[in-house]
């Protein structure tokens, strides 16, 4: 027998599927080996994390933190995002420390646009000011692939959370990213022209967070994004916080008892 057509058959099948995985907005899964962290995630206080290697071609040098609910999971995730000038190690944690004890697996990456001694890394360079988003979010997919490579996160329950620049990078990773992404939420944020392109291809269920005294983030950027979602027909809610600030709604109780009841009613988060 002629083996040959067999060879040739199994051969085309491996270009087939290396050219699906090697194709564009198809991210490489992460290497867990790569993975590193420093601390207990069960603990009050979390755990520290880096992730340095080169995958397709791209270097990444990364770090930030993670938290994760006591037993073997699968858990639900949310990938959480922090402000300009901000930190994971700060507002991650703080933020993490709350969500889970929903039951949420917590992992914060550090941005370019955060503190310095925390945003060096790869790809993109330190830069508090700088919009372009595309190397945050190769950042921001990386955490999710680390997510997937953990072994207890259930990847179909996955929510995506930020803060001021961070909800225009959180807006951003739920347009380019509408397959992996269960449901969002963001306060202070909305869209503004750096990341319109990503806003008019969101596609999760869009918890809006926002206070009518912010002068950081003016209002208007959300009510164009809800005039987006609308647009679109993507479920969403806007609350609007009268005399809040723009410092006072990422931590506001009102808030995150909003943002877990959107997260219970489309399935990132059980009925309890």
């Amino acid at each position: 027998m002629n083996a040959l057509p067999t060879v040739v058959m199994l051969l085309a099948a491996v270009v087939n599927l290396n050219f699906l995985y090697a194709a564009p907005g198809t991210p490489p899964k992460a290497d867990i080996s790569k993975f590193k962290l420093e601390g207990d995630p069960t603990s009050s206080k979390g755990a520290t994390w880096t992730y340095e290697s080169k995958d397709d071609g791209v270097a990444y040098k990364l770090n930030g933190t993670l938290f994760k609910p006591t037993g073997n999971g699968p858990f639900p995730a949310v990938l959480i995002s922090h402000g300009q000038g901000q930190t994971a190690n700060v507002f991650g944690a703080k933020l993490s420390t709350e969500m889970v004890k929903w039951g949420l697996v917590c992992i914060a990456p550090n941005y370019t646009f955060g503190a310095r001694d925390k945003a060096a890394g790869a790809p993109g360079v330190a830069d508090i000011r700088n919009t372009n988003i595309t190397d945050n979010l190769k950042r921001a997919h990386k955490c999710l692939d680390i997510l997937g490579a953990l072994g207890y996160v259930d990847m179909n329950r996955v929510a995506v959370h930020g803060h001021s620049k961070g909800a225009f990078l959180t807006v951003a990773i739920a347009g380019a990213f509408p397959a992996e992404i269960r449901a969002a939420s963001h306060t202070a944020g909305g869209e503004q022209p750096y990341n319109k392109e990503h806003s008019l291809k969101v596609r999760s269920p869009y918890s809006i967070h926002h206070g009518d005294a912010d002068t950081s983030v003016r209002i208007t950027c959300d009510e164009r994004f809800k005039t987006t979602l609308t647009k679109n027909k993507v479920e969403h809610e806007m609350h609007v916080y009268p005399g809040v600030i723009h410092s006072k709604t990422s931590t506001n109780e009102t808030v995150l008892t909003r943002v877990k009841a959107w997260y219970i009613k489309h399935g990132v988060l059980g009925r309890n």
